[in-house]
């Protein structure tokens, strides 16, 4: 995976509104757990085209948006009616956050997003720990395929085949149903006696547009935009390959499981 992790994403904000909301009882657990309240000021790191950064605001939150990628300019075109809403270009080890802000952030949000900071774990905790509150919390999810299914056995292969990045060790932890990146990776940036793991299963139904339409918005996938004809003439071919062996009446459901860790960030003194 050799191209830049803040670029990665460019030109796939379209495509990214077709993956599934992360259910809404995981996130209102974790924030009834944390004890947030509406109103609270927190953060979205790696926020891309405002999924989630649109789930806080709907429940009242003012919210502070990080994302390097251009998928910032989708997310600050359809957030910009929210008032509580701005969003930045940074990441999570420069998130150019004012510095009026300090000390007043009473929760980090990151959604599918830790993991590209993993060799930058130390920077980021000394980072996000200046502007967050004393009493802040952390909360991260994760979401992917639950790889138990045929459907996610055979999309698996597709990808592998398609992909040229998509057999990298982390690629392989994050996209299959794994626990080693969730338990380490997500884990170790909470303090041991207070961190929690909420945990869900769903089934996600879209067509065929739609479908394709999730496969392009991994990084790791041709992108319609900047990469070679061939490979994008080869994804259409295997979308439609496995779209008609699984579909039933036009649409194919497809098995994931979404998990959040929430707890208190770890603060520097405790980083091994």
């Amino acid at each position: 995976m050799s191209q830049k992790h803040t670029t990665r994403y460019n030109n796939r904000g379209a495509s990214y509104s077709a993956r599934p909301q992360y259910p809404p009882e995981l996130i209102t657990g974790a924030i009834q757990k944390s004890g947030l309240q509406s109103g609270d000021t927190v953060v979205d790191i790696g926020a891309g085209s405002g999924r989630l950064t649109k789930a806080l605001l709907e429940l009242g939150f003012t919210v502070r948006a990080v994302e390097p990628s251009d998928m910032r300019l989708e997310a600050k075109k359809n957030l910009e009616s929210y008032p509580d809403f701005q969003i930045y270009e940074g990441e999570a080890v420069k998130p150019n956050i004012p510095e009026h802000t300090y000390g007043k952030i009473k929760a980090i949000f990151a959604g599918q997003s830790l993991h590209w900071w993993r060799h930058q774990f130390k920077e980021a905790v000394r980072e996000w720990n200046k502007f967050l509150h004393p009493t802040g919390k952390l909360i991260a999810l994760t979401q992917h395929f639950n790889d138990s299914s045929e459907v996610c056995q055979h999309i698996d292969t597709t990808l592998s085949r398609i992909c040229p990045g998509y057999d990298d060790q982390i690629v392989k932890l994050l996209y299959k149903n794994s626990p080693g990146f969730s338990n380490y990776e997500y884990r170790r940036y909470l303090d041991f006696e207070n961190r929690h793991l909420d945990v869900a299963k769903f089934d996600f139904t879209t067509d065929e547009q739609g479908f394709r339409n999730l496969l392009t918005s991994f990084s790791f996938t041709p992108n319609p935009e900047t990469q070679r004809e061939d490979l994008n003439q080869l994804l259409d071919t295997m979308v439609r390959e496995v779209f008609q062996k699984h579909a039933q009446g036009g649409e194919i459901t497809i098995p994931y499981v979404s998990k959040i860790w929430h707890g208190t960030l770890i603060t520097p003194d405790l980083i091994r």
